[in-house]
């Protein structure tokens, strides 16, 4: 179990459901107070990261709230966990392959079955989230991560990497490691991690999560309502403003160590999270209140 953060006196948890296009991506922004309530600094609205360079994409931003987004994230004396809904990297198997495709070469990789593409298709973090997360879900219509690789995921994961560079380089995030427990001050400042938001929900509420495979969303209220302040403040139009919150649930899981699952084993897989990237997803919770979504 890792070891709770000292108390800092602002707390922040961005969720960011990310999207190839600016119109449907989103941002929420969370603020916890010292009895634990969160407020919702920022409703998940849109957010537009995408722009000829990110240094312009951010500059650009002029509204009140991403006004609100931005100083948040530059302001190095507060505690922030950015949650992000994107692949942060390729399976590496498709990568060294794609490396040495030739349109010359007569090797063949098999990818004329369906059999011969699938090792290609899914990185470790996504078939250790299909075992833990999902493996006990019987609803056929709840499905697991798609392939960053054959599933259209290709721009967004593109436009996931400029971001985790701007962040990393410009206002001194690190991407959290799931294999080693970063120092309390390193992890409760700038920290970045990768968010399934159905593995989330799925974690705390099984089957309940979805209904006919499309997302239960008074279920997700009334599991996490009594979170907030003001539950009514959870009052979203469409799926990613509802992803984004979730993203943004799960950070602050991460912040007080609960978010525990599918992490690697043995040296090949931390290997992998460096290139292929890791989803973190809660554990179970069993006091949502004072211990975060789950514990």
């Amino acid at each position: 179990m890792n070891p709770k953060p000292k108390k800092s006196k602002i707390q922040f948890f961005c969720g960011i459901d990310l999207a190839a296009s600016p119109s449907k991506t989103r941002v929420c922004v969370l603020s916890q107070n010292s009895r634990g309530k969160l407020k919702m600094v920022v409703s998940p609205m849109l957010f537009n990261l995408h722009g000829d360079s990110w240094e312009q994409a951010f500059e650009d931003l002029s509204t009140k709230y991403s006004k609100q987004v931005k100083c948040i994230l530059q302001n190095p004396e507060v505690s922030v966990v950015v949650g992000i809904d994107v692949p942060f990297g390729w399976p590496r198997s498709f990568v060294n392959a794609i490396g040495k495709h030739s349109t010359l070469s007569s090797k063949s990789y098999g990818w004329g079955t369906r059999e011969g593409r699938e090792k290609f298709r899914f990185r470790e973090t996504d078939t250790l989230i299909n075992k833990t997360v999902f493996k006990t879900i019987k609803d056929l219509y709840i499905q697991g991560p798609l392939s960053v690789s054959t599933d259209r995921l290709g721009v967004t994961a593109m436009v996931g990497a400029e971001l985790i560079h701007h962040l990393i380089a410009r206002w001194n995030f690190s991407v959290a490691s799931p294999f080693k427990t970063p120092s309390l001050s390193k992890r409760k400042m700038r920290s970045i991690i990768e968010v399934y938001p159905k593995a989330s929900v799925t974690s705390h509420l099984g089957s309940k999560a979805f209904r006919f495979g499309r997302p239960h969303y008074s279920e997700w209220k009334r599991k996490f309502g009594n979170l907030f302040a003001k539950p009514e403040s959870i009052a979203f139009r469409v799926v990613d403003e509802w992803d984004a919150w979730i993203c943004a649930l799960t950070a602050r899981d991460y912040y007080f160590g609960n978010c525990i699952a599918a992490i690697p084993r043995n040296s090949r897989q931390k290997e992998l999270f460096i290139k292929e990237g890791w989803i973190w997803a809660p554990r179970k919770s069993t006091d949502v209140r004072s211990k975060g979504l789950c514990r």
